[in-house]
């Protein structure tokens, strides 16, 4: 997808989806990649607890996967409840969607989960990271190779 063509498309999702551009919560506020406690959707709430990862999907927020945030953000856990609370069913589609429009994912072809690349220079982690990320969003087990030859 092209720069001018994604640029349309961030703008039709802004305006259709105010939601996605949240400052405090989405996608906006964590990097492209899978939730860190299940692994299965994409993450979209950056959280502190006394975990080992840094961003989990609404699901697991609005779930029981305990101590996603520390006893002095409690307000902002609060927030994300709610937020997440709100999406629509549909939301980990628009937050794929999202990351492709800001360059942070790439496709190639249709669009569908085996054509989806993370982008190494749109995102705030290091490559360990991002293939970790990745691995884990496709549901690969290596996507080391498929990441540099992009």
């Amino acid at each position: 997808m092209n720069l001018p063509t994604r640029r349309r498309l961030r703008q039709f999702l802004k305006d259709q989806l105010p939601w996605l551009t949240d400052v405090n919560v989405g996608p906006t506020t964590v990097d492209a990649g899978a939730c860190g406690a299940c692994g299965v959707a994409p993450a979209l709430v950056p959280v502190c607890g006394p975990v080992t990862f840094q961003a989990v999907c609404a699901d697991c927020v609005t779930g029981d996967v305990p101590h996603l945030f520390c006893d002095g953000h409690q307000a902002e856990a609060a927030y994300a409840r709610d937020y997440c609370a709100g999406l629509p069913d549909n939301w980990s589609v628009c937050v794929l969607l999202w990351w492709i429009a800001t360059g942070e994912l790439s496709y190639d072809g249709v669009l569908d989960v085996e054509s989806v690349i993370g982008q190494p220079a749109a995102q705030r982690g290091g490559v360990d990271e991002l293939v970790r990320r990745n691995a884990k969003l496709l549901g690969a087990g290596n996507v080391f190779f498929p990441v540099i030859d992009k």
